[in-house]
C-alpha cells in the first residue's frame, strides 16, 4: 500500500503560495477553507463535515467550550487508515493538534517548536503560547521535524500528519504590539500601518524560510517513504492590512480562506473545498471516481479567544458568518444581523444556498 503524506502549512494564503518553489513538482489548485482559524478547519479536512455540521467550533453562547475532536469517534481520515493497517505518525507545532484536545491514539506523536514545552488546557492557554513565541520568530518547529524524519525509520504503510507553523504569526521578534489586548484591535482593525508593514514583511520572511525548510523536508520523505500520496495545504490564510485588518479568525475574505493544495494526486478540477481532502485520498487509494463539491461554505463566529479585559469588544464581534462561494461569485453573510456584508459577481443563487446551508448544514458536507 502506498504510504500517505499529510502536511498542513498553517496560515498559508494561495496568493503567496507562488513563493514556495520547493513544491513545484506537485500539481497545486486552490483549497476553500471552512473556517478562518485552525480547529474547525481541521477537524473539516479530516472528517469530511463542514463545521455546523461537525460542531467544533467556537459559538455565540460560550466560546471555547467546545473545542475537542476525538478522530475515533468520528468516520475520520484518521480511523480510515487505521482500519487499512496504517502507522499513523502525529508530528505537530500547532498547541491545538495536540491530546489535550484529543488529538491522541496515534502510533508515535511529536510535539514540536513551542508546544513541546507548554502544556495548553484551554483555548485561552493557546493563545498564551503564541504571545511566547515572539523571541522565536520564524523557527516554529519545523527543524526538529526534520530530525525526526531523518532519524525515523518507516515500517509503512505509513500515514505521516505534520502541522508546521512557521507561516503563522507572530512575525516580529519581541514585537511590542502582540499582545492579547492590542491583537483583538488589530484583528478589527490594523490602527497603524507600520504595523501592517512589518505583518507583511515578517509574512513573506517566513514563507521564505519554510519554502528552504521544504526542500530537505520533501527530499527526505521521498527517499523514505514508498511510492507516497502527497497532500500539502494551507488550513486558513491571513490578513496583511487587506480591509485594514490583520489576522484570521474573525472574518471570511478570500484572503483569509483560499489556501494551496499541493498534490501528486490527479484532480478533476482547479479548486476544491478542505472538506473534499479525505475523499480525495481515499478515491486514490481504492481507485474510485473522485468527485468534487462545485459550491464552497466558510463559517466563523468571531473571536476564538480574547483577554478578559476586552469581552465587551469582543463580543461585539461574536456573530455567526457564513461565506458561500462557486464560480461566478461570492457572498458573505451575517446571520445574526440577517444582512449580506461583503459580495462579488452573481449573488442571487448564493443566497438561496445561504438559506439553505443554515437550514441543513449537513446537506453540504462530504462526509467518508
Amino acid at each position: 500500500m502506498r504510504d500517505i503524506v499529510m502536511i498542513v502549512v498553517d496560515t498559508m494564503r494561495f496568493d503567496y503560495s507562488d513563493m514556495i518553489d520547493s513544491l513545484n513538482w506537485l500539481k497545486k489548485i486552490k483549497l476553500v477553507s471552512t473556517s478562518s482559524w485552525t480547529f474547525p478547519s481541521h477537524v473539516s479536512l479530516f472528517t469530511g463535515l463542514v463545521p455546523s455540521d461537525h460542531g467544533i467550533f467556537e459559538k455565540n453562547a460560550g466560546k471555547g467550550i467546545n473545542h475537542y475532536f476525538n478522530p475515533w469517534r468520528f468516520d475520520s481520515i484518521q480511523k480510515y487508515v487505521r482500519m487499512e493497517g496504517y502507522e499513523i505518525i502525529w508530528i505537530t507545532a500547532n498547541p491545538y493538534l495536540t491530546p489535550t484536545f484529543g488529538f491522541d491514539g496515534f502510533d508515535e506523536i511529536y510535539e514540536i517548536g513551542e508546544t513541546k514545552k507548554q502544556h495548553p488546557k484551554s483555548v485561552g492557554d493557546v493563545a498564551e503560547i503564541r504571545y511566547k513565541l515572539t523571541p522565536w520568530f520564524v523557527e516554529k518547529g519545523v527543524t526538529q521535524s526534520i530530525e525526526i524524519l531523518k532519524n525515523k525509520n518507516f515500517r509503512g504503510p505509513v500515514f505521516l500528519f505534520l502541522n508546521l507553523m512557521e507561516v503563522h504569526d507572530p512575525y516580529v521578534r519581541n514585537d511590542p504590539d502582540y499582545t492579547p489586548e492590542k491583537l483583538l484591535k488589530l484583528k478589527i482593525k490594523c490602527y497603524d500601518s507600520s504595523v501592517c508593514k512589518r505583518w507583511l514583511s515578517g509574512y513573506k520572511h517566513s514563507v521564505n524560510y519554510l519554502n528552504k525548510k521544504l526542500y530537505t523536508l520533501m527530499n527526505i520523505l521521498q527517499r523514505k517513504l514508498n511510492n507516497p500520496i502527497f497532500v500539502i495545504l494551507g488550513d486558513h490564510g491571513q490578513l496583511l492590512g487587506e480591509y485594514d485588518k490583520l489576522g484570521h479568525e474573525l472574518w471570511l475574505y478570500d484572503e483569509v480562506i483560499h489556501t494551496p493544495l499541493w498534490t501528486n494526486v490527479n484532480i478533476p478540477s482547479d479548486v476544491l473545498s478542505i472538506i473534499d481532502v479525505p475523499r480525495l485520498i481515499i478515491s486514490e487509494l481504492e481507485g474510485n471516481e473522485f468527485l468534487p463539491q462545485k459550491v464552497f461554505f466558510s463559517e466563523t463566529y468571531g473571536p476564538a479567544s480574547y483577554p478578559e479585559s476586552e469581552r465587551e469588544l469582543a463580543e461585539r464581534y461574536m456573530q455567526w458568518r457564513i461565506a458561500v462561494e462557486d464560480r461566478s461569485g461570492k457572498i458573505i453573510y451575517n446571520v445574526d444581523e440577517e444582512k449580506i456584508e461583503w459580495s462579488r459577481g452573481n449573488t442571487e443563487y448564493l443566497v438561496e444556498k445561504i438559506m439553505e446551508y443554515i437550514k441543513d448544514p449537513s446537506s453540504f458536507s462530504s462526509p467518508l
